[in-house]
């Protein structure tokens, strides 16, 4: 679910900003920076139920790397995909409730390039396994 990179941004999991972001997140609203990753969340449907849209950014554009260096970028995403659930996991320890929204969502993380005018949807994985590339 790549969108717009218009979030509210947040540094601390406490505080009015941080009740705003979890406002959002449960209603579907709006999307939420937590230290690099772009939380978003689909309300749940009959068929799909209630998703999170986890987006780690792809720092290269992949059209323009070569097959020499995808190894390397298949390595760096696999990395930050890493990094990416780690944030998650600090962040349901440190709030219950946002570790409630985590469990009962379903979980996609989004290798995303962002360009000048838009974004483009690298790879996906879900809340366990390795990226599949798009």
């Amino acid at each position: 679910m790549v969108g717009p990179p218009q979030d509210l941004s947040i540094d601390r999991l406490d505080g009015p900003r941080w009740e705003l972001a979890l406002q959002l997140l449960e209603t579907g609203d709006g999307a939420v920076n937590l230290r690099g990753l772009v939380l978003r969340v689909d309300l749940a449907t009959a068929k799909t139920g209630r998703r999170m849209h986890i987006e780690f950014e792809c720092p290269f554009d992949p059209s323009q790397v070569g097959r020499a260096q995808n190894e390397r970028l298949s390595s760096l995403a696999q990395q930050d995909l890493q990094a990416a659930r780690q944030i998650l996991e600090m962040a349901c320890r440190e709030d219950e409730r946002f570790a409630a929204l985590v469990a009962d969502s379903g979980l996609v993380y989004e290798f995303v390039h962002r360009y000048g005018m838009g974004a483009l949807l690298v790879a996906t994985a879900g809340r366990s396994g390795d990226l599949s590339w798009r």
